[in-house]
């Protein structure tokens, strides 16, 4: 196998040979983040923050969470009325399969925004649509984990800006 030491060997070789070469992509920017569940329970949640289309993942399906948690947030609505268990036990039945399906779409959609089991990790107990303080547990989860991969994006802004200018500096001859 033909060893590449630079371009003009890569684009001499015959084409039927494979080329050799290392470009290192394992240097993804992934957090591990303490999910706290109770005061004795915590979990660990693994998300790669450098992943930039996330953006495009979120962009598209929030649509279709939001259009989940109004499905859901009518039919709890419904439960307000007080449905007799016993005396609509059909209905009811019917009612919970509904609610659950919604739920389960809810979980697909958020572990796919980040490519991870965060509903698993974050609403094992409960519904990605229970209220809590005022919002719906799938907005909590998307609100407090989405700042991390700004943040991630801020920081390798930085350092792609720092070693730009280290590079630029050895011909500018940057005297500080």
């Amino acid at each position: 196998m033909a060893k590449a030491t630079n371009l003009i060997d890569m684009n001499s070789e015959n084409n039927n040979d494979v080329v050799d070469f290392e470009i290192n992509l394992s240097q993804l920017r992934k957090k591990r983040i303490r999910i706290y569940i109770s005061d004795e329970e915590s979990r660990i949640l693994e998300l790669n923050t450098s992943d930039v289309n996330i953006v495009s993942r979120l962009d598209s399906t929030t649509p279709k969470l939001e259009k989940l948690a109004e499905r859901a947030q009518e039919m709890q609505k419904l439960t307000e009325e007080g449905i007799d268990v016993e005396e609509h036990a059909e209905n009811f039945s019917k009612f919970a399969e509904v609610l659950t399906d919604i739920d389960n779409q809810m979980r697909e959609l958020v572990d796919y925004v980040f490519q991870s089991n965060v509903s698993e990790i974050c609403a094992s107990d409960g519904s990605m649509f229970d209220p809590l303080d005022g919002k719906l547990r799938y907005e909590i989860i998307i609100q407090s984990l989405t700042p991390l991969y700004q943040d991630n994006f801020t920081e390798e802004e930085k350092r792609v800006a720092n070693a730009v200018n280290k590079h630029m500096d050895k011909y500018v001859g940057n005297d500080n």
